[in-house]
């Protein structure tokens, strides 16, 4: 993995960046998940 570090890093920031963005409805579903149980 750390033959391209520049890269990974690139990736890991975009992956980042889309995780941060699903946040709020992965919680949201977790939420409605817990409610249900």
């Amino acid at each position: 993995m750390t033959f391209f570090p520049e890269i990974n890093i690139q990736k890991t920031k975009s992956n980042a960046k889309r995780k941060l963005r699903e946040y709020p409805r992965w919680r949201r579903i977790a939420n409605d998940v817990d409610t249900q149980k």
